[in-house]
């Protein structure tokens, strides 16, 4: 558990053999200068107490290379975090079961950069919005891998750039109160499946 205000060059969390690393961020404010949070093999990074502000001027690599640990994961409820950087949300090779997932169900998220949504067959990025509010302001882009874009309860999600789902089996689902709301006059091609309930 980290509750500390701090600059650091980078943060890697990556699981030894089958035990999922977990930096837990309860307050205060970290910003990550110039580099990288990076999650392999079953990695945690948690934001779901206190008020924490995360500034990062890299990117956020939500990435599986090598089998071992549980699925890989970014998760906040609470707080403010804003990346001047890229948000990659994928696996290196096919691994089952290690499903990379960024979610957020409360406080703001802001991605400047590209968000990519990577990986094979059995391992699907996902992108979970259930709450707060998500603004991906570079173009979103899905590379060979199918893609679940999952927007929910009082979730908000924004879109100010493309939004490419060009493969068949991606699927975008939207529920609850959520709103989606895409800003500028931008391209959205969807080859998979859109679902609002």
């Amino acid at each position: 558990n980290i509750s500390a205000s701090a600059t650091t060059n980078g943060i890697d969390i990556s699981s030894t053999g089958n035990a999922d690393a977990t930096f837990n961020f309860t307050g205060g404010t970290i910003t990550i200068a110039g580099d990288n949070i990076i999650m392999n093999k079953g990695g945690q990074f948690l934001l779901n107490t206190g008020a924490p502000v995360l500034n990062i001027t890299g990117n956020i690599d939500i990435r599986n290379t090598t089998a071992g640990g549980s699925y890989t994961n970014f998760h906040s409820s609470t707080g403010d975090i804003n990346v001047t950087g890229n948000l990659i949300i994928g696996n290196a090779a096919d691994i089952t079961l290690l499903t990379p997932t960024f979610e957020i169900t409360g406080g703001t998220c802001d991605i400047s950069g590209t968000t990519t949504l990577t990986g094979l067959a059995s391992s699907e990025p996902q992108l979970n919005v259930g709450g707060g509010t998500v603004t991906l302001v570079g173009n979103v882009v899905e590379t060979t891998s199918d893609a679940n874009i999952t927007l929910s309860g009082t979730g908000t999600l924004i879109f100010q750039g493309d939004l490419t789902l060009d493969d068949a089996g991606s699927i975008f689902s939207q529920s609850g109160t959520s709103t989606v709301r895409f800003d500028n006059t931008k391209a959205w091609t969807n080859s998979g499946t859109y679902n609002a309930t």
